[in-house]
């Protein structure tokens, strides 16, 4: 008698009832809910919901108008900001140098450079004071330091030296520049530096930021520091440094998005910026202005340990965050912020799909939880990396014909092999209409082959991907057809190309070439007769199981697809995509998947390749994000990319990998050479900036499927752990299927 490994069995969590789930699993006891920890290694709290129902599945992350249910325990427009010596409040003038823009479409870009050829000053000399510059000087260089002025107020008390500026530029004192400064008088300087800064925020000058400019430009320009070497100054050892750099950082997130505090805050940021490069910290550019940066957060780090603890009273609800639980995705980011990774301090970035006054002043209030974390509030949220397709724009009236072409190149990836799929595929059912998504890898059920019950499955290989793109459309109802390359996708593309035939006349030879691409799709993909729409001729699979709930505290957000008998399913990048472009290294052993990453060490540098977005590349961060969706709070893993986006809109599945140079930990596996490691599955993004990629370890991902069918899983072509006689599992070993390679 054979048995159905894939029989239903049990009854779902109450606490999920609503979320999206099916599949034929047995459910285990262990599936239960239980605490979880904000970041790894530190003390678990429990999940929290509100009182009121949970929202619905459709009502999540896919849509950032879908109504969450309100559970905060205090309203946000009840918050009112700290008082001004004066009793006005503060909030009046919140705002963030993020969202000065003037439409709602531009509102809270980041500001990522800026050319200060083209910011326009808008300081009026006769009301911005000069920190420590004479009258006689103020009119003709209002930007610089002229002269330290013996009658002027300084914080720093009684200066050793007289520093003057000439008209050049130069600075003179009566040191010589060539003196290589001493640790112990950078030290000095730099807190004389912190003292004044800490008292012009103390102040609340009105034109705060001029004077930080002023004052850092200041310390800049003293000779001796010209001659710093390498190295000579760390923020692990200079707190007044960290100050320094938390003031200022503090003034340009935090600032009012008023056009009037734009070019002062640019200035301010250029000061830093050079302060940076003088101490070798940070790289020369001759680029336009940088703006600060989000970095991957690793142990070790001055704060970190508070910042560790404030995560964990925010995920845990002892730390009420007004206006975190009205918004769907948003979220509160443990990053490093600043110039580069040496230049930067622990920081929480607070995102709101749409940030108000109030959530500006709320963040700035919270500037004295710790001397050494920044807070800023910035317009972004967390969404679910599955694409939801729109019809392409039409070409604006009298733009210029395209140039004709003799080969279209599809906007998605084509196996050479269709019988060999690589990892890094969209995929989607062949029913969606809108949804499409990326399929990471393969797995596969550790059974004996000779097993009485399951012996069916034993050579059987299963695709993996996220729940989401496969559930939300069909409703979670049955076993769909999945296919790859997306039919989404490849109807979109189809639907471009007649638009554009449309503007040539039929007997052209643009129209002509237009036709002969259709008629290649249509001859590749061929037309449904049920559905009346193109697809593979041939399924990927069937979904066997998917779900979409939270589960130990993270989210778990899998769909596992039996693949067709027909297939050879090998963790391989493949060969249809010149990876060596992207990096020379990802070639020959580097392009297979042959280990698991069990330990994710902060700051290890991982790359994806997903259907949107392609290759990408960041670094672990080393604290979980928090963020509110479906009405819960919720953590997970992510990775951070500096200096370019991570990941977008159909992107959801892929896998999160690892060159095995990069690897500290070989955790015991046989090293055979270059390859790659799983570390784990791209499920969300941060919406706006797209520089979060938040994920799934693999290995939950297989406790998981562990848990709701009693079997162990591994993944295709990483040896058995516990059984080095198993072979790498599924078609990997099958010579009967393996198609044509």
């Amino acid at each position: 008698m054979r048995r159905n490994l894939f029989r239903r069995e049990g009854k779902e969590d109450s606490e999920d009832k609503d979320e999206a789930s099916f599949g034929s699993f047995p459910e285990s006891s262990s599936d239960q809910t239980r605490s979880s920890s904000s970041r790894g290694g530190r003390s678990s709290a429990s999940v929290r919901s509100g009182p009121s129902t949970v929202s619905s599945y459709q009502s999540s992350v896919f849509s950032r108008q879908a109504s969450t249910a309100n559970t905060a325990d205090t309203s946000i427009h009840s918050y009112r900001g700290p008082k001004q010596d004066n009793g006005a409040e503060r909030s009046g003038d919140s705002g963030s140098v993020f969202s000065y823009a003037s439409t709602s479409s531009q509102q809270g870009r980041p500001m990522r450079v800026m050319n200060l050829q083209d910011v326009s000053s808008s300081f009026d000399d006769a009301n911005i004071p000069t920190v420590g510059a004479s009258s006689r000087h103020r009119d003709a260089d209002p930007y610089h330091i002229i002269e330290l002025a013996p009658e002027s107020t300084n914080i720093y008390g009684p200066a050793p030296r007289r520093y003057s500026q000439s008209r050049s530029g130069q600075v003179h004192n009566s040191a010589s520049a060539s003196t290589p400064a001493t640790s112990a008088v950078i030290s000095r300087d730099l807190s004389r530096l912190a003292t004044e800064l800490k008292a012009i925020h103390r102040e609340g000058q009105p034109h705060a930021m001029v004077a930080i400019t002023q004052a850092l430009r200041m310390t800049t320009q003293l000779p001796h520091l010209a001659n710093i070497s390498e190295g000579q100054v760390s923020l692990n050892k200079e707190e007044s440094l960290r100050t320094i750099i938390k003031i200022v950082l503090h003034h340009a997130d935090n600032n009012s998005s008023d056009n009037s505090q734009r070019s002062a805050t640019m200035f301010m940021i250029q000061a830093l910026y050079e302060l940076g490069t003088k101490l070798k910290l940070v790289s020369e550019s001759n680029g336009p202005v940088k703006y600060p940066s989000n970095f991957a957060l690793v142990p070790g780090l001055p704060g970190y340990d508070i910042l560790g603890r404030v995560m964990d009273r925010l995920y845990s609800g002892q730390h009420e965050l007004p206006g975190i639980r009205e918004q769907e995705g948003a979220f509160a980011a443990p990053v490093l912020r600043g110039f580069s990774p040496d230049f930067a301090i622990p920081t929480v970035a607070f995102g709101f799909p749409d940030p108000s006054s109030e959530h500006y002043a709320m963040v700035r209030s919270m500037y004295d939880i710790s001397p050494e974390i920044h807070m800023f509030c910035h317009k972004n949220y967390i969404r679910a990396a599955a694409s939801a397709a729109t019809a392409p724009a039409a070409m604006a009236p009298g733009s210029p014909a395209p140039r004709p072409t003799p080969k279209f190149k599809s906007p998605f990836r084509v196996p050479i092999n269709a019988k060999a799929p690589p990892m890094g595929m969209s995929i989607a059912t062949d029913s969606a209409i809108n949804l499409s998504g990326t399929m990471g890898g393969y797995v596969y059920p550790k059974i004996d082959p000779s097993h009485p019950f399951y012996s069916s499955y034993g050579k059987s290989t299963f695709a993996i991907t996220c729940a989401h793109t496969c559930l939300t459309e069909s409703g979670g109802l049955g076993q769909p057809l999945v296919s790859i390359p997306s039919p989404v996708l490849i109807g979109l593309y189809k639907n471009a190309l007649i638009q554009e035939r449309s503007k040539y006349p039929p007997r052209s030879e643009e129209f002509a070439g237009y036709q002969q691409a259709i008629d290649e799709i249509d001859e590749q993909y061929p037309i449904d007769k049920d559905t009346q729409r193109n697809k593979p001729p041939s399924p990927l699979g069937r979904i066997s199981w998917a779900e979409r709930r939270v589960v130990d505290g993270s989210l778990s957000d899998v769909a596992i697809i039996k693949c067709s008998s027909d297939l050879k399913c090998r963790n391989y990048l493949g060969d249809d995509v010149p990876f060596s472009e992207y990096d020379p290294s990802l070639m020959y052993g580097n392009l297979y998947v042959k280990r698991i990453v069990h330990k994710l060490a902060p700051g290890a540098r991982v790359f994806k390749y997903g259907s949107t977005s392609k290759y990408t590349r960041g670094r672990i961060n080393g604290m979980r994000i928090v963020y509110w969706s479906s009405g819960r709070l919720q953590s997970s893993e992510f990775a951070v990319a500096s200096d370019s986006m991570f990941a977008t809109g159909g992107d959801s599945g892929a896998w999160i990998l690892q060159k095995s140079e990069d690897l500290d930990d070989p955790n015991g596996q046989d090293r055979s050479g270059p390859c790659l490691g799983t570390a784990g599955m791209l499920h969300s993004y941060d919406g706006d900036r797209k520089e979060f990629g938040l994920f799934t370890p693999i290995d939950n991902i297989l406790r998981r499927l562990h848990q709701v069918t009693n079997i162990k899983w591994g993944v295709v072509g990483v040896p058995d752990e516990d059984n080095e006689d198993t072979p790498a599992g599924g078609s990997e070993t099958d010579g009967s299927n393996d198609g044509n390679d």
